[in-house]
């Protein structure tokens, strides 16, 4: 986790923050893919090429269309701010030399916009200042967005302004950009080495093709602090209480869960949750209490809700939010019991407890709530998209993959990959093999690295790994199979993770990966993990990770479950859906570990039809 120096002036809450350093390159150009040089603002770009032929294995063209900012100050354009005054920034979409303004340093690159072209909610955020626009973006790349003025002014003592701008289609990030420049006094001139700078931060701009996925209520990104980008703006979060939450998380749900699961043999399928336990009902109390905590530094910043789905943009490697812990419903009392309507809601598809509600909740009333709901939690109650993208953000972060209209639906689950660390018990990884084979036309159930990697020279679509997460000389690695085998067998180490172990021919959607070990989506002590971000960098769609310590016994049943929801879904739904339901499901059967689990990637991919 990041030392708590790194969070200082950022979204304090108290109105208060550091001032920025000023940007390298604002005197000095230096951009490692500079726009062409401008041309006469009557001249027409040149024509684009013929459109691509798929079946030819011809590339997509080219999207030249860049973000453009330019300042104006008493309606005049500058390339500076003015110390203590009202300022707009004109942000627009276009080809360099056709549209006035500095043009950002990366380009829209392969993006097919729908034909009536999309509209795109632009949001501002500098200090505790945001404001929010509309953009129309047309498809024929020739074509310039319509225009957004967004407002800012700077106070008399600021010395550059680093304002980020969000472009957000339907709320999903679409493209974030850094607007930077210094503040000159008022009436110093400004010199000729002194411009704006507009840096691409990030972008998922495929999201703008798909005119029929779902809208979410908000955007939630990761760096130096939360930022949500949602309807009323952007604001900052300070949660570093998250921190101290996800240590409580981590060790409770490890410490506990093999007294809180009630679980029998799978096939009588009638494991449940002991609602009556209080060993249950203590850690599901706890639980709300750190979460109460996270989302009331959210209430009190004016997060408000705006709907069951979620995006969670990670580019800060070092710091892990955990969303999926929140809690909505208030602070439960000590004799608070389980809702039963909420637990009840768990094999249902409903977003909200259809008890808690029903009625807005008073102040006073959050503070002593009588019982404590699962539907509270945001990983039960909510889609949430998270792409932790690691520092690959800032440079190409469209590179992971993505649907698009012509591949809209995950692979055909037709053939699976399974492997299992000797930790699992005997009965349980024979089960899973079973429903694997049962359920899967081709499965092949591997006890070794090598045989794992040999087994993916032909397309797998389904990779599922029950692996023991260790550390060596501060390394840390997967292991898989007997105890007896030798290392160079059992052992993957991170530092020989490559393509060949997940993706090996670059097969586009990628493979869904289930990595159901300890901690497989977590920052270890030793300050390595996060080990289901790489497999998602490996050209995997989707990968399933965990964020806590895991009981090895537990990790199997969950993966059947998994499986079971994958392999007879009749619904064309998205993964993000399944995502949840999966939670429920296995909340509901008694495995706690199921609210440690998170899914990496777009949400959006569907189910292939008619294979099930």
């Amino acid at each position: 986790m990041p030392a708590e120096s790194e969070f200082e002036g950022v979204g304090t809450g108290d109105g208060a923050s550091a001032p920025e350093p000023a940007p390298r390159s604002l005197a000095i150009p230096s951009r490692a893919e500079p726009p062409p040089p401008p041309t006469p603002a009557d001249a027409e770009p040149p024509e684009p090429p013929e459109p691509p032929n798929p079946a030819a294995g011809e590339a997509p063209p080219l999207e030249e269309r860049r973000v453009h900012a330019q300042i104006f100050h008493d309606d005049t354009e500058r390339n500076t701010f003015v110390a203590g005054g009202a300022h707009v920034i004109t942000v627009t979409i276009g080809l360099p030399g056709k549209v006035r303004g500095t043009a950002a340093d990366k380009p829209i690159r392969g993006v097919d916009i729908p034909e009536d072209g999309v509209t795109l909610d632009v949001v501002l955020r500098w200090r505790d200042q945001t404001c929010r626009d509309t953009m129309v973006l047309p498809a024929n790349r020739r074509k310039s967005s319509t225009s957004c003025d967004l407002p800012l002014h700077v106070p008399a003592d600021a010395q550059v302004v680093s304002a980020e701008i969000a472009f957000l289609y339907k709320g999903r990030v679409f493209e974030i950009v850094d607007v930077a420049a210094l503040v000159l006094a008022r009436g110093v001139a400004e010199q000729p080495s002194q411009r704006v700078d507009v840096t691409v931060q990030m972008h998922r701009r495929q999201v703008a093709e798909l005119s029929d996925t779902q809208t979410y209520g908000a955007a939630l990104v990761v760096d130096r602090s939360l930022r949500i980008y949602d309807e009323s703006g952007a604001h900052d979060y300070d949660l570093q209480e998250s921190e101290t939450a996800t240590t409580w998380l981590n060790n409770a749900l490890y410490v506990t869960q093999d007294s809180l699961v009630r679980r029998r043999p799978a096939a009588r399928g009638d494991a449940q949750l002991d609602a009556e336990d209080e060993i249950v009902r203590i850690l599901l109390i706890n639980m709300a209490r750190h979460g109460a905590v996270m989302y009331n530094g959210l209430e009190q910043r004016g997060y408000v809700d705006r709907g069951p789905r979620l995006q969670v943009v990670n580019y800060n490697p070092k710091r892990y939010v955990p969303i999926e812990f929140i809690y909505d419903l208030g602070h439960p009392v000590d004799d608070a019991r389980i809702c039963p309507e909420g637990l009840a809601a768990l094999g249902t598809d409903v977003d909200r407890c259809p008890r808690c509600s029903l009625e807005k909740l008073s102040s006073d009333a959050r503070t002593k709530m009588p019982t404590v709901c699962p539907l509270g939690f945001w990983s039960l109650q909510k889609v949430i998209e998270r792409l932790d993208l690691g520092e690959d953000a800032r440079r190409e972060a469209a590179g992971f993959d993505a649907p698009r209209p012509e591949r809209r639906h995950l692979p055909s689950f037709n053939a699976a990959l399974f492997a299992s660390s000797h930790l699992v018990p005997d009965d349980e990884r024979i089960a899973t093999r079973e429903a694997i084979v049962k359920s899967i036309a081709s499965a092949n159930c591997v006890e070794d690295w090598e045989t794992w990697k040999s087994a993916l020279d032909s397309t797998m679509p389904l990779l599922i790994a029950l692996p023991h997460h260790g550390v060596s000389n501060s390394i840390d690695y997967l292991e898989i199979g007997a105890e007896t085998q030798a290392h160079a067998l059992g052992w993957l180490y991170r530092s020989q993770l490559n393509a060949s172990y997940v993706n090996p021919r670059n097969s586009r959607p990628g493979p869904v990966v289930f990595l159901l070990g300890c901690r497989t989506n977590a920052q270890t002590e030793d300050g390595y993990g996060l080990l289901a971000e790489q497999f998602l960098k490996l050209s995997a769609s989707i990968v399933v990770g965990t964020t806590a310590e895991i009981l090895a016994k537990h990790a199997a049943p969950v993966a059947r479950e998994f499986i079971r929801l994958l392999v007879t879904d009749e619904r064309g739904e998205d993964f993000g859906a399944v995502m949840r339901r999966a939670r429920r499901r296995m909340l509901a059967s008694g495995y706690l570990m199921a609210m440690g689990v998170v899914a990496l990637g777009d949400a959006e991919w569907r189910l292939a039809p008619g294979v099930h």
